[in-house]
């Protein structure tokens, strides 16, 4: 088996054909691939749309009774077949081009992993902003705009020896960081990684209303995840970098924009949470 593509999902059905979809329609025929569907619904919501596309390819259905995006990557890596491993997320999508792109580069290269770019329908960055600077080996100071969780494939081996850590990211308290965490490890025993942002995923924008509850929670277990990340790799002055500029931003919210005030005010309540607790 050539590639593994795992999709930890909750909470939809439609995005999660559109991606199957377009694994089908991007994955050259030339590699043999599988589907890892790592299901922590607690129904039956995805059976009809899974079993629809069992006829044309190999996808395995896993119902999980855990919830937490990294352990389900890890539980899926363990399951793959494929010599390499992609992790979508499921309302990404592969877009054309990428797949033939990243396995080329990981079987007539000594790397072993190579990170993408989440565009959205207009080519845009999406989830982070992305470097515009050109291919290259991954650099820790600019880790956080060469690589998200969904835009890299990597060797299986590579993935058996650095699982997510999961404590961090969607489904835990600290509710972001596991890619960052997950790389930098990778890049402390000097394991070569690549940057090739002409290799793209879809991603829809992340619409924010600074004012709504859902993103305030967001912005709460998104700085958890940020702070326990920084903290566990001793980054202090990154943590401290954000915690002044989003004090130092709250008195204008307060005073002239009161809409985005609960918002920053969850980011410095969030740091403080991924630092104290474990």
């Amino acid at each position: 088996m050539d590639i593994s593509f795992i999709i930890p999902t909750i909470g939809r059905i439609g995005e999660v054909d559109q991606v199957l979809q377009s694994i089908l329609e991007n994955t050259p025929e030339t590699y043999s691939y599988e589907v890892l569907i790592i299901d922590q619904n607690g129904d039956d919501r995805l059976d009809d749309t899974i079993a629809g596309y069992k006829k044309d390819m190999v996808v395995s259905h896993y119902k999980v009774s855990f919830r937490g995006v990294s352990r389900a990557r890890n539980y899926g890596t363990q399951l793959s077949k494929g010599e390499f491993l992609n992790y979508p997320d499921d309302d990404s999508r592969l877009l054309d081009g990428a797949v033939k792109q990243a396995i080329d580069f990981l079987t007539t290269t000594d790397y072993s992993l190579v990170s993408g770019r989440s565009v959205d329908g207009e080519g845009k960055s999406t989830m982070t902003k992305f470097s515009a600077m050109p291919p290259g080996d991954l650099q820790l100071n600019k880790l956080e705009y060469q690589v998200i969780e969904y835009s890299f494939f990597a060797k299986r081996s590579l993935m058996l020896a650095y699982p997510f850590d999961e404590t961090l990211g969607p489904g835990c308290f600290h509710g972001c960081y596991e890619g960052f965490d997950l790389i930098y490890r990778m890049m402390e025993n000097s394991e070569k990684l690549f940057y090739m942002p002409d290799i793209k995923f879809y991603h829809p924008q992340s619409v924010i209303d600074h004012a709504s509850s859902k993103t305030v929670l967001r912005s709460f277990t998104y700085r958890c995840g940020f702070a326990k990340g920084c903290i566990k790799h001793r980054l202090y002055f990154r943590v401290i970098k954000r915690l002044l500029l989003v004090a130092a931003y709250l008195p204008y919210c307060i005073f002239f924009n009161r809409r985005k005030t609960r918002f920053y005010l969850a980011e410095v309540l969030g740091i403080f949470a991924g630092i104290v607790v474990k």
